[in-house]
């Protein structure tokens, strides 16, 4: 049996999506409270910290987890 290491490039975390925080985007499919968003034009799984926010809504990245985004509404 063969196990999945990082030592051999197995790794789920996205180590740049820390670098998002702060970020605002737009969301491309309702967050309920996961779906996708958008973010300088790249597409992020995501979570809310636990609003419904819908389709075309401004975000901004709270905190970046494993391999998804957590954002809330943009106040803008």
């Amino acid at each position: 049996m063969t196990k999945q290491s990082n030592v051999r490039g197995y790794n789920v975390k996205d180590e740049t999506l820390g670098e998002l925080i702060g970020k605002k985007g737009m969301t491309l499919t309702p967050l309920r409270p996961s779906g996708n968003v958008e973010i300088d034009q790249v597409k992020y799984d995501a979570i809310t910290e636990g609003d419904f926010i819908e389709t075309g809504r401004k975000v901004i990245v709270s905190l970046a987890r494993t391999n998804h985004l957590v954002v809330k509404k943009d106040q803008d």
